[in-house]
């Protein structure tokens, strides 16, 4: 991925409107360029910031912890979605398995 389609991604990403593929793409890209990743710290921080004034909150402070517990939680995603995909592959082999031995 390249630093022009991981800008275009930000938005989308903060408000979780990317599919797994470009979600795995984009982190990837954001946990190797550090230019991208500070973008995205900015965007955050305004875009969360401004959701908080609009929700009569008070703002917070710790926008970076609050940036890398949301990426903690897209990673987990991927992964969650990889390990969905693993078990249903297993299932459908031991459904075929089984269907083999009983028409043996």
């Amino acid at each position: 991925m390249t630093c022009f389609e991981a800008q275009c991604l930000i938005t989308p990403f903060i408000n979780e409107e990317i599919d797994n593929d470009q979600l795995k793409d984009f982190l990837e890209h954001i946990n190797h360029c550090a230019d991208c990743k500070e973008d995205l710290e900015v965007y955050f921080t305004l875009l969360n910031g401004m959701k908080q004034l609009d929700e009569n909150k008070n703002i917070a402070n710790n926008f970076h912890i609050d940036l890398e517990g949301f990426i903690h939680k897209q990673e987990e995603k991927i992964l969650l979605e990889r390990s969905k995909k693993i078990q249903k592959r297993i299932i459908l082999c031991l459904f075929m398995l089984l269907l083999g031995l009983w028409f043996a």
